[in-house]
């Protein structure tokens, strides 16, 4: 899909939108260390590390060169950036014991690179096993793709494996809370069109028990 300058402002404009949305609810839960899975080039550890409640912070990916430009980035932006965050290379696809202990985890626009058949492994992993007490997760919703000219059989990217209708994204986030014991409330980012929704869906999910 080829974008012009105006469609390149408003997509960078909805990612800020993503980005204060997630800050947002993981101020309101309160929690103090977060995990970014699939933090690709650190711009969502970025604005995590200027959050003053949070004293841990880990990203990890699966790219090299991401992970990468995201040291890149942290080095540049921040001061005695290793103190308070971590950048490791692994997949959240497999459980590490050693990130089992969050408050909370964060998949920014990530979920739709994983191929359908794992998602089944990410609930185990993340929700199962980490079971963090909060858990953020956002993707596109492919119904708004009709509002940038893309046919229905077309993806926002070329490097994702799916995108959800709303009706899809709320039946899977429904269904990982009720089998995982978490509360799950989806909401849109960004200016919903009448027929076609916002172009950007959010899952928030609260641990019920300990």
């Amino acid at each position: 899909m080829s974008r012009n300058p105006n469609q390149d402002h408003n997509i960078n404009a909805l990612h800020e939108l993503r980005i204060e949305a997630v800050l947002s609810i993981i101020r309101a839960g309160g929690a103090e260390s977060v995990l970014d899975l699939g933090c690709g080039s650190g711009i969502l550890l970025k604005y995590l590390a200027s959050e003053g409640q949070i004293k841990k912070i880990v990203g990890i990916d699966t790219c090299t060169a991401s992970l990468a430009q995201a040291r890149e980035l942290l080095s540049a932006e921040l001061a005695e950036p290793n103190k308070r965050v971590q950048i490791a290379h692994g997949s959240f696809l497999k459980f590490d014991e050693t990130l089992a202990s969050f408050d909370a985890a964060v998949m920014l626009e990530t979920i739709e690179h994983i191929l359908p058949q794992d998602l089944s492994r990410l609930e185990s992993v993340l929700f199962l096993s980490y079971r963090p007490k909060l858990v953020v997760i956002t993707t596109p919703n492919c119904e708004y793709n009709k509002v940038y000219g893309m046919n229905s059989d077309q993806l926002r990217r070329s490097d994702h494996c799916f995108e959800w209708s709303r009706e899809k994204f709320k039946l899977w986030s429904d269904g990982v809370g009720k089998r995982a014991g978490y509360s799950a409330k989806v909401k849109g980012i960004g200016s919903p069109h009448t027929n076609y929704g916002p172009p950007t869906q959010l899952a928030e999910f609260r641990r019920l028990a300990p």
